[in-house]
């Protein structure tokens, strides 16, 4: 009997290590993150979305408890680092820093993958206003003498193109104003601007971030931007583009995405941890520096608006009859 009793003392007392073993190997396994995590940015450092990520990433990384470290990925107009983040492992260990290009470029490349499909959204971070440059040698101030310059044919107007926005844009603004702005294209921003600054290009629309230092140093000059309304420009009131062409405006955004069918309590992590990032004093400052605003969106807003995005975008290059590349 006593035998007995002690084989059934050490049978429950065995169980229950076992049963420990197994909750505790459970709870190390839903410990996330458990590793460093990857923020792949598609575009060189030094650009304003790196700048962002680079301000935002070490702060994330200090809430998580792990290490966020940025990858460069650029090239492809952002579909490379599209397509290495949609090939990647979904379990919230690689992030992209999501630009417009994911609404845009379904519609003017022939891509591999579909970000609508093999990529979920976690949260916006940021507005970014965009605004139209023309260079100096142009006698311009506002639109509507750019354009009365292209109609009469005084002068050659002519817009640099990146693709994505800088091209939609410029087309959209031939189209809706009837003026011959032609299209020139180049592989990178830099030299687009630095053709700007020497008059070889008369437009370019860009980002504020990266416009402002230039127009602060009277190297271009800012002749709309395409805020909705008046009072929200980084050139404080500059004119919007919408006043004398209703409803041209482009406000981007910029924010992270995942691999599709990746748990949803990792996204809802990150996306806390980013709110109250976002939501700091200091951390705002710094974003508006670069010509961007603290925007914070969760994941299902910010995925409403890709969805509206994309069927905008998608619109928009059909009528302008952009053909996929």
């Amino acid at each position: 009997m006593i035998c007995l009793l002690q084989r059934a003392v050490r049978l429950v007392a065995a169980c229950g290590v076992a049963l420990a073993c197994a909750f505790g190997s459970a709870h190390a396994a839903d410990a996330w993150p458990a590793k460093p995590i990857r923020w792949v940015v598609p575009i060189p450092p030094g650009g304003g979305p790196d700048i962002i990520a680079r301000r935002v990433a070490p702060l994330l990384g200090k809430r998580l408890g792990q290490a966020v470290v940025i990858e460069n990925l650029p090239g492809g107009a952002h579909n490379i680092a599209m397509q290495a983040v949609a090939r990647s492992a979904p379990d919230g260990y690689t992030l992209l820093h999501g630009l417009t290009s994911l609404v845009s470029n379904p519609h003017l490349y022939r891509l591999e993958f579909d970000p609508a499909v093999e990529l979920a959204p976690v949260a916006r971070l940021v507005s970014t206003e965009w605004v139209i440059l023309g260079t100096n040698s142009l006698a311009a101030q506002r639109l509507e003498e750019l354009v009365a310059i292209a109609k009469s044919g005084a002068d050659r107007v002519a817009c640099a193109i990146t693709g994505g926005l800088t091209e939609i844009a410029c087309r959209a603004l031939a189209a809706v104003s009837g003026a011959p702005i032609l299209q020139v294209s180049y592989k990178g921003g830099p030299q687009a601007l630095n053709d700007l600054v020497n008059g070889a290009v008369q437009l370019r629309v860009v980002e504020a971030g990266i416009a402002a230092p230039f127009v602060q140093a009277a190297r271009v000059r800012a002749i709309a931007t395409l805020n909705p309304r008046r009072g929200n420009s980084e050139f404080g009131d500059l004119r919007p583009a919408a006043e004398t062409f209703p409803g041209f405006e482009f406000v981007t955004w910029q924010g992270l995405m995942v691999r599709a069918g990746t748990p949803a309590e990792h996204i809802a992590r990150l996306g806390t941890e980013l709110e109250t990032i976002l939501a700091d004093p200091d951390v705002g400052a710094s974003l508006r520096a670069t010509g961007n605003r603290p925007a914070y969106a969760p994941a299902a807003a910010f995925d409403m608006m890709l969805r509206n995005d994309l069927a905008r975008y998608g619109r928009l290059i059909r009528e302008l009859g952009i053909r996929p590349e």
